[in-house]
C-alpha cells in the first residue's frame, strides 16, 4: 500500500484523505464498536440464561 504523508492529509492510492476526517472516522468506528460490544454483552447474558433454562437450572415462567 503506497502511502504518502503530508501535514494535513495523506494519500492512499492517489485518494486524498484529510487527517481530521480520519480521526472522525476512527471515533465513529470506536463508537460503533462500543455499541456492538454492548449488544454482544446483552446477547451473552440472554444466551447464558437460555443455557440455564435448557439445563433445567432455571424454571421458565
Amino acid at each position: 500500500m503506497s502511502r504518502i504523508e503530508f501535514d494535513s492529509y495523506y494519500s492512499v492510492f492517489g485518494e486524498i484523505h484529510f487527517k481530521d476526517n480520519l480521526k472522525f472516522y476512527v471515533k465513529l468506528l470506536s463508537k460503533e464498536l462500543a455499541i456492538l460490544q454492548q449488544k454482544n454483552l446483552k446477547y451473552e447474558k440472554v444466551k447464558e440464561a437460555d443455557d440455564k433454562v435448557n439445563k433445567g437450572l432455571l424454571r421458565q415462567v
